[in-house]
């Protein structure tokens, strides 16, 4: 059995040429004795798993069924395909992986039986390479030279071939794939060019960017190009004589949102004005900046590093809405029942503004706060205090209507500077009145104008969000019923998910346990189908005040434009194929910005550790057999503290309480405890660390 397990694992691994008979028994090892290896090959094919061609090739046979899907490989080397077709995932043994690695679209051969890790089978051909290319740390190993990739979902591991001279142990490198030629299953690589030497934080964040395909700032003539664009002539109103005023974090640079409120055409009623940089009428659709912005879909905020989705030279200076100058806006104004906060109606219109005030969050905070400020009048003060009431409303309002998820995730930006760049610090964002505020206003308005892409059938690109699957909602509750002592909760019904989630403020570690629940939600996407958001719980959404920085938004004003000019709109085909673009770009920025994140946080935490602090307070957000999964609220970092590095080797794991306890101490651990960890390893390449008690009397 074992014989014939061997020779179907070499015939996967080289499916697409087949192999002679000799060459079998050769790479299966002259130990075995050939009378057994031939009868193994003679059952093999009177089972019609396999069979001989003319030329004398084994190849498996074509009547077994092939199902193509993604693979995605275990760090232990064994895999599941997850399939095209949907249903079951097939294990993939380590031996019959065919050299493919994670997200890899491959063909599977299912074998006959189960594992009792579900249908099992093998590789028989890669259909398409998910990474041609990948960066990593060149190292030696056993002698050989070795490249370590960035990537934590590729193997530890990967063998180098080839001309090595560009580059030397330590440094990194990208690579490429070379044709199959499987050592241990895995493909080998060639260097392609060293990108510079590993422990710099600068050349750390060239070699994420490479990886993770985020492009490099615009060149000095796309600036100048850019900075002698002319708008696309269209109807426009003056607006210049209306109170508009920013609010932005107080290191922005783009300000491509602004806000009025006037009084409303009946009494009662107020027009909240939300006024959107009009960057389409520079970046019309399918011109050489267009295609840029589209190839980089968003602007990407890395510690130390801002990459523009559009040339600064329209980002910071003629699309921005900066203080005292007149610029060029989409506006959407809404009119208001302001006692209820409800809106009554709304219009769209290309206008000219000019910003009175460029406000930051910290400052209409101690405003709304009741505090003076001595560079804003009294009137005006009032006036801001006024729109977040108006806020609050509309935020009561949509609570009552769409039970929408309180979907805060705390954030901890990491603080770069100085030449070269290091770790200055860790910044805690808090949403406070003042962002809330913006926040509410800018939800409003991209409702609207989705509203008007549906009414008037102009293709577009919605913002999605999935509900969670009810495994993914059944596991959470269970986690939920052991947090707070056995006691059971429905969470399949929005209303009471709604309730449970608001409530989780009140209680000891609901802030830990509702995170946990956001990782338990889907991606949102874009779609040029409408299927709602909700985390929102709204039936329709899309983005519309952002278009400096996201594609998506552009897209949305581009297609509204061309209807306001009595012109053709992009046809939905051509907008599904954006969709699958931007959504693509979106995921590999995130990786990027979780990489250099996590990375750099990683360091702060080796460098206070070495100035002789103690340890760093964790809460406990996992208890498995194989230790506890922890998060550090000061720094945002996730980590883990196996089990091995818990003091004694008599833990188990209670499955029911969800503890794990010491059998003799009696000592237990559970969800939203705090520890005090250190931190006993920390690997720059992979993004890994260790931690460990920094105390050990428990």
């Amino acid at each position: 059995m074992q014989i014939k397990k061997r020779i179907l694992s070499l015939l996967t691994g080289n499916a697409e040429r087949g192999m002679r008979r000799l060459e079998l028994y050769s790479q299966l090892g002259r130990r075995i004795r050939e009378s057994a290896f031939d009868g193994a090959l003679k059952e093999l094919e009177s089972e019609g798993a396999i069979m001989k061609t003319g030329k004398g090739y084994y190849e498996l046979a074509p009547s077994r069924e092939l199902l193509g899907g993604i693979f995605h490989r275990n760090q232990k080397g064994f895999g599941f395909v997850a399939l095209d077709k949907g249903g079951e995932d097939v294990f993939i043994q380590v031996d019959r992986t065919g050299g493919a690695l994670s997200g890899d679209h491959v063909l599977v051969s299912l074998s006959d039986g189960r594992d009792s890790r579900g249908p099992s089978g093998g590789i028989v051909k890669i259909l398409e390479r998910a990474h041609e290319k990948m960066v990593g740390m060149l190292c030696e190993q056993d002698g050989q030279l070795q490249l370590r990739p960035l990537r934590k979902d590729l193997p530890p591991l990967l063998p180098v071939q080839g001309d090595v001279s560009c580059a030397k142990v330590g440094d990194w490198a990208e690579a490429k794939l070379q044709s199959p030629d499987y050592a241990g299953g895995l493909p080998s690589v060639e260097l392609v060019r060293r990108l510079g030497r590993q422990g710099s934080i600068t050349s750390d964040l060239n070699a994420i960017c490479r990886e993770f395909g985020i492009p490099r700032k615009y060149t000095a003539d796309a600036e100048k190009h850019a900075a002698a664009l002319q708008a696309v002539p269209v109807a426009r109103e003056d607006c210049t004589d209306l109170e508009i005023f920013t609010c932005d974090p107080m290191d922005a640079r783009d300000y491509d949102d602004a806000i009025s409120l006037e009084p409303g055409p009946a009494r009662g009623q107020v027009v909240l004005g939300v006024h959107i940089a009009d960057v389409a009428c520079l970046v019309p659709h399918n011109s050489s900046l267009d295609r840029a912005a589209r190839g980089r879909a968003f602007t990407t905020y890395l510690p130390g590093r801002t990459i523009g989705m559009l040339p600064d030279a329209l980002s910071s200076d003629l699309c921005s809405l900066r203080e005292g100058v007149d610029r060029l806006a989409h506006s959407a104004f809404l009119t208001m029942e302001e006692s209820s906060g409800r809106i009554l109606s709304s219009r769209r219109a290309h206008t000219r503004i000019r910003s009175r005030h460029r406000l930051c969050y910290e400052q209409v905070d101690r405003v709304l706060s009741g505090e003076s400020d001595p560079a804003l009048d009294k009137p005006f003060c009032e006036k801001l205090r006024r729109l977040n009431e108006l806020a609050r409303r509309m935020r009561s309002w949509r609570s009552s209507q769409e039970h929408f998820l309180p979907l805060e995730i705390p954030e901890v930006r990491v603080l770069c500077g100085g030449a070269p760049l290091r770790v200055l610090g860790m910044q805690p964002s808090h949403a406070g009145p003042s962002s809330q505020m913006i926040e509410e206003f800018m939800l409003a308005a991209n409702v609207r104008v989705a509203m008007e892409l549906q009414d008037r059938h102009i293709a577009g690109l919605y913002r999605n969000h999935d509900a969670p699957t009810e495994e993914s909602l059944h596991e959470f509750a269970q986690l939920a019923c052991q947090v707070v002592g056995g006691k059971h909760f429905h969470l399949n019904k929005r209303g009471a998910l709604v309730e449970y989630l608001f409530g989780l403020s009140r209680k000891n570690g609901g802030a830990l346990l509702s995170m946990t629940f956001l990782r338990h939600l889907p991606r949102a996407v874009y779609n040029v189908e409408n299927q709602g958001h909700f985390g929102l719980g709204k039936t329709i959404y899309c983005h519309f005040t952002s278009p400096i920085r996201r594609y998506a938004d552009l897209l949305v004003h581009q297609q509204l434009l061309a209807c306001d000019l009595g012109r053709k709109p992009l046809p939905v085909e051509d907008v599904r194929a954006i969709q699958e673009n931007v959504n693509a770009l979106e995921m590999d920025i995130d990786q990027a910005c979780f990489a250099v994140a996590d990375r750099l946080k990683m360091r702060y935490l080796e460098q206070h550790q070495e100035e002789g602090q103690e340890g760093f307070l964790a809460e406990i957000c996992k208890v498995s057999a194989a230790g506890l999964g922890i998060f550090l609220p000061e720094y945002g970092l996730m980590g883990f503290v196996a089990v091995t590095a818990l003091p004694g080797n008599a833990w188990k794991y209670d499955h029911r309480a969800g503890t794990l306890c010491n059998l003799r101490t009696r000592r237990s651990f559970s969800f939203g405890e705090t520890m005090l960890v250190r931190m006993t390893g920390f690997d720059p390449v992979r993004g890994e660390a260790v931690f460990a008690p920094a105390r050990m009397d428990f």
